[in-house]
């Protein structure tokens, strides 16, 4: 077994243990990235190369497991969002009295389990436990790590929420920021974390049904049912012009 892959827990790694990429490399379009937060970048942003951007902690058989299920996820968010946009802005120069939405459907359940893979990657060997309730310093979790590989689901108020006020701008970029939160009853342990991504803003709750209290900030919402873009039509009503709605 290998001792440094971070789904040991799950009791079926392989002999060898390779490196995983913090953040999916096919979310970025480009060879090398501007990075700021790792022990080599802690104090202003350099700019790296993809294949840096790595560490080993995952097992062959465990690496192959995740690559398989939740990596296409992120860089497919970020095509359907930009998709999305063009398409309603496509309208926006060209009214009309009516429009037929276009639909979309989206992996919200897989997005949340790409999130929490991210998460520990980028926490693993860190300075805290991951996950409430965690007794091992910079380890995941059981119950995370089989969130991660979709054997189980984050429940109560844990999960994904969308961060969002009313009138809010969003612009569609390759861009990944992470905040991590700490437990209030343990300052030891991560129990959340702010991500801004593809433009978006996201928090991953971590805890479970006995949470005390939500975390302060913008309103934000569970397992966003949909994401609708609205065009201007010839009499200046708003219509929906595309709809996005999200499979949990």
């Amino acid at each position: 077994m290998a001792k440094e892959c971070w789904a040991r827990c799950l009791g079926d790694c392989d002999d060898k243990i390779t490196k995983e990429h913090y953040v999916s490399k096919n979310f970025f379009g480009t060879k090398t990235v501007m990075v700021q937060g790792l022990p080599q970048c802690m104090d202003k942003p350099v700019e790296m190369p993809l294949e840096g951007l790595s560490r080993a902690m995952l097992c062959e058989r465990h690496n192959n497991r995740l690559g398989e299920d939740v990596d296409e996820i992120a860089s497919g968010m970020l095509n359907m969002l930009a998709e999305s946009l063009s398409l309603a802005q496509d309208r926006e120069e060209f009214r009309r009295r009516h429009y037929f939405p276009i639909r979309r459907t989206f992996d919200g359940l897989l997005l949340e389990r790409w999130f929490v893979k991210t998460l520990i990657n980028l926490c693993f060997k860190g300075s805290a436990g991951i996950g409430p309730g965690g007794d091992r310093t910079g380890w995941p979790t059981d119950h995370l790590v089989r969130v991660a590989f979709g054997e189980t689901r984050l429940e109560g108020v844990g999960g994904l929420y969308v961060v969002a006020e009313a009138g809010e701008n969003v612009m569609i970029e390759e861009r990944l920021r992470f905040v991590r939160l700490h437990d209030t009853h343990n300052e030891d342990n991560i129990a959340a974390a702010h991500f801004l991504f593809c433009g978006m803003r996201f928090l991953l709750d971590l805890r479970s049904t006995d949470a005390e209290e939500a975390w302060f900030g913008p309103p934000a919402m569970r397992h966003l049912n949909r994401i609708v873009w609205t065009n201007t039509n010839r009499r200046g009503k708003q219509v929906p012009s595309v709809v996005v709605n999200w499979k949990w």
